[in-house]
Parts: structure tokens; sequence; C-alpha cells
């Protein structure tokens, strides 16, 4: 049995949309993660501005911590310590030395 050209549009309009929908979940997630080490970076008194306009090496440094943030797993932990609903210091955050080290 050979599909139609119907079946066939119908299955490449399902990879496509299938497709957007995970662009449009990582652009999601990424957007969260940038947001969170921005929040993380406030917590270490530290301007989120040194992203755009600090020198190369503190740049090289911060592109490096987002993509550590971008890759960590303790998200939901990290939007409940930022909150303030978990206590405790942020040995959790794969950044925290590096942003230690900015200050």
């Amino acid at each position: 049995m050979t599909p139609t050209n119907f079946e066939i549009n119908v299955a490449l309009l399902m990879i496509a949309v299938a497709f957007v929908l995970i662009m449009m979940f990582r652009k999601s997630e990424a957007a969260h993660s940038t947001r969170r080490m921005m929040s993380m970076m406030r917590r270490f008194s530290l301007d989120p501005g040194l992203i755009r306009y600090g020198d190369r090496k503190i740049k090289e440094t911060l592109k490096v911590a987002r993509q550590r943030c971008e890759q960590c797993r303790a998200e939901g932990f990290c939007e409940r310590w930022l909150a303030g609903k978990a206590s405790g210091k942020n040995d959790f955050c794969p950044n925290g030395g590096t942003f230690q080290s900015l200050r």
C-alpha cells in the first residue's frame, strides 16, 4: 500500500509542527535560564549589565556561566531559592564560585 499525497503532506505538516514546538520550548527555556542567571548575579551584588558592558574577559566568563546555567538541572530549586521559598546557601549553583570571584 503506497501513501497518498494527502498522507505525505499530513506527515510533513506534523513534522513541521513538532519542530516549531520544540524550538519554541527551547527558546522559552533559554529565556528562563537567562532570567535566573540575572537574578543570581543580583544576589551576588553583580550588575547583570556586565554581560553587555564588561571587558572581554568578563564577557567570556559570563558566556561560560550562561552555558552552565542552561545545562543546570536544579532549575526548580533555583527558582524556589531565588523566590525565598527555599533556605540555605546556594551551593547547588554551578556558577556560585564564578559569581563569587567576579565580585
